[in-house]
């Protein structure tokens, strides 16, 4: 009962103030000592580096735990947005940052069903949560904190900029962050080209990324696509007629496509030289974070053609037993090297001897041919 008159009170006062006036200005003093938002346009947000071959064709990604790809606001489909708008924040372009009509009915629908079935928190909050590695624990504190932010994060960026920094930051399960990644992840489609169905799927995995993701959790995802759909017309961004026929869709998700591991003898001695490069960063620390999370597009003179003979030459000569080979084919004509096969096999042998093995002395071995 007194939870009933409390939030009474809150829904008498929410209506007689300018929406999101109430919460925004309220949290303005929790903000005191809090950092300022430019940094948050410095944050660090990992990204996947792309390998490319000498014809331009993705050969490896190197990336660490968060494989994502970020891309403009204009590269992710309207509808996509719509979606995952309707699923997580209805009401974004009209709040500054906190949704006081949001807190109340998510409060009011969870006491009603008995359980959290609806969050309060806005894009713009989730932003800040996700940006901020200290807001992560459950009190009180971290959500006034987290309103504070969201309050100043909406007078620094425009709404567009916000939903670009949300869609590309977001997690949506299987090691998926931003929607590039998942809709390449899940549908084998860019972010551009979802349909209706597949991005009311992506919308509604955000809620539960583990619990609902879709290879292992089909039903579940499916029932929250369903609802998103619902929203999505509840809203008037789609005709109700045209949600009802997303909903008999399948969810045509695709086996997780595990690119990369082909060249690994090419692909190690890359990744030594580029590690060993101070144009990447001053520490090693720092060239292998920019190698594995800094988005680079690093184009090869590897020739898939070449790599394949070489890894077959070498497969014809070696016996079971006895000497290792190694093997380095290189273009005369400008340098570069077209194959490199570095030993039997690199997964029980990762010593690269057509790498390692330049300036070693060739050590009592030679001992044979002199007393030849």
């Amino acid at each position: 009962m007194v939870v009933a008159l409390a939030l009474t009170l809150l829904v008498a006062t929410a209506t007689a103030v300018p929406a999101g006036i109430l919460v925004a200005d309220s949290v303005k003093g929790a903000g005191a000592g809090l950092p300022e938002l430019e940094e948050l346009k410095q944050l660090r947000q990992p990204e996947r580096t792309q390998v490319y071959d000498r014809q331009g064709r993705v050969i490896e990604v190197l990336k660490d735990e968060q494989d994502r790809i970020v891309i403009p606001l204009s590269k992710i489909s309207t509808t996509l947005q719509q979606a995952v708008i309707a699923a997580e924040d209805a009401r974004f372009y009209e709040h500054r940052g906190v949704d006081d009509r949001g807190i109340v009915r998510a409060a009011v629908s969870n006491l009603l069903t008995g359980q959290v079935s609806q969050g309060g928190s806005t894009i713009t909050q989730q932003l800040v949560r996700n940006s901020y590695p200290d807001l992560k624990d459950i009190s009180i504190v971290r959500k006034i904190k987290e309103a504070a932010l969201a309050a100043q994060l909406e007078g620094k960026l425009s709404k567009q900029e916000i939903l670009h920094r949300y869609l590309n930051r977001v997690y949506f399960g299987a090691g998926y962050y931003g929607v590039e990644a998942a809709s390449r992840g899940y549908f084998g489609k860019h972010a551009a080209e979802v349909g209706l169905a597949q991005a009311a799927t992506l919308a509604g995995i955000i809620r539960e990324p583990v619990s609902s993701e879709p290879r292992h959790h089909p039903r579940r995802a499916r029932v929250l696509r369903d609802s998103v759909l619902d929203l999505m017309a509840q809203l008037g961004m789609i005709p109700p007629a045209r949600a009802a026929k997303a909903k008999r869709q399948p969810l045509k998700i695709e086996k997780p496509r595990h690119l990369g591991g082909r060249y690994p003898w090419f692909i190690d001695g890359l990744k030594r030289q580029l590690l060993d490069d101070e144009r990447l960063g001053k520490t090693r620390e720092s060239r292998t974070q920019r190698l594995f999370e800094g988005g680079l597009r690093i184009h090869t003179t590897l020739d898939q053609d070449m790599q394949l003979a070489a890894e077959q030459a070498v497969a014809r000569w070696r016996p079971p037993t006895g000497p290792d080979i190694a093997l380095i084919a290189i273009d005369p004509r400008d340098g570069g090297v077209r194959a490199v096969v570095g030993g039997r096999n690199f997964k029980k042998e990762s010593y690269n001897a057509a790498l390692q093995g330049v300036g070693r002395q060739p050590g009592s071995s030679f001992k044979t041919f002199v007393l030849a």
